[in-house]
């Protein structure tokens, strides 16, 4: 195999999530009727002329001519399109990361999607300013599997296909990238996606063993500021879409937490606990929180609240943050340790926190989709 020179990425579902049934189950009642909806009438093939170009407002026209009892969910599609995007996949925006840092190999893209929505994406993500050019489908008139646009790709970015290798979810495309002689993985997941690369020698092997306490930037910007403006947009009293705690009893929980990360509460002893493995574990998948309701539960067993207001609360979450920050600066090899999670770097420390404000703010609303951290 020649050295791999290009990568061409698709960008949906590759690097930025995407689904239209964020929108419909805010729409109709059950899968079953989004289902029906999206296989009869907002069907992929009609969303695909968008794609090669048709025009959004003459989509709708026709669809709506065909049913016009469904004009208003046909208008949804695209009124509401921003609301299907899930946001970045960040397992692969940092393969990207890592790419465009190594410049071991030049960055394009190559995309299904409509003239008229993309701008939007343009200003959405600004990892898509990594790549040297994207092509846009439905800027060309052409869209993938077609061979004429992967072959528009190999003539507009000047690329070997012997040396460039095609990422796309779609197994189809991946057909239509191949039968121009382009190599190709069919995308799965960040993680095998990144041993794919490592493997062609275009990433770095990691080394899970080795101490890395090294701040992410993204961590602290959502920490520190992000998260106390969405948490600022709740009511102290405010109900979650689920669990128990109000707003300002899950700011309150924050502090905590985030105040216990600074302190070792006793020493190891022997053999790591059940409990002190499963956090081992939890941590190394990417903190997949999840709702697990203790039975028997009720309001009455929350902790009494400490601030005056949400306000008072989240003014000391940013206190508690900032004192966090200053030990990681400061000493980046402290551990922290409990009897029950056990002892965990502060890079460890710095993703639990990320994802446990993440999990809270989805709890309320803030966050529409919550995934795990791609080891």
């Amino acid at each position: 195999m020649k050295k791999i020179e290009t990568l061409l990425f698709d960008l949906g579902n590759v690097l930025i999530k995407w689904d239209p049934k964020r929108v419909y189950r805010t729409i109709f009642k059950t899968e079953a009727e989004i289902d029906k909806f999206l296989a009869e009438v907002c069907t992929m093939d009609w969303n695909e002329q968008q794609d090669a170009g048709r025009p959004i407002a003459e989509a709708n026209r026709i669809l709506i001519e065909k049913f016009p009892q469904h004009k208003a969910e046909i208008e949804a599609y695209y009124g509401r399109w921003t609301e299907m995007l899930g946001g970045a996949i960040e397992g692969t925006v940092e393969i990207l990361e890592e790419l465009k840092e190594s410049k071991n190999c030049r960055l394009y893209a190559l995309t299904n999607w409509s003239a008229e929505t993309f701008p939007e994406a343009l200003k959405r993500y600004e990892f898509l300013q990594y790549f040297k050019e994207i092509l846009v489908s439905g800027k060309e008139g052409m869209k993938k599997p077609s061979a004429e646009i992967y072959e528009l790709a190999v003539s507009r970015f000047g690329i070997d296909p012997a040396t460039t290798i095609f990422i796309d979810d779609s197994a189809k495309n991946i057909t239509g990238a191949e039968s121009v002689g382009i190599q190709a993985i069919h995308f799965k997941s960040p993680e095998q996606l990144r041993n794919e690369l490592t493997q062609l020698g275009l990433l770095r092997k990691r080394n899970n063993t080795q101490n890395k306490s090294k701040m992410s930037p993204k961590y602290k910007d959502f920490l520190s500021k992000e998260l106390p403006a969405m948490l600022r947009k709740l009511e102290g009293n405010q109900e979650p879409n689920f669990g128990l705690m109000t707003a300002q009893h899950m700011v309150e929980h924050l502090i905590y937490v985030t105040k216990s990360f600074m302190k070792r509460h006793g020493e190891p002893e022997g053999e790591p606990t059940k409990s002190q493995l499963y956090f081992q574990k939890f941590l190394a998948k990417g903190c997949p929180f999840a709702y697990r309701p203790k039975e028997g539960t009720t309001k009455a067993d929350l902790s009494p609240l400490r601030s005056a207001n949400i306000e008072e609360a989240i003014q000391g979450l940013e206190a508690a943050t900032a004192k966090f920050y200053e030990l990681f600066e400061g000493n980046p090899d402290f551990k922290s340790y409990n009897a029950m999670m056990g002892e965990f770097s502060m890079d460890n420390l710095e993703l639990f926190a990320y994802q446990h404000g993440r999990w809270h703010a989805h709890q309320f609303g803030l966050i529409e989709e919550f995934t795990a951290v791609a080891a």
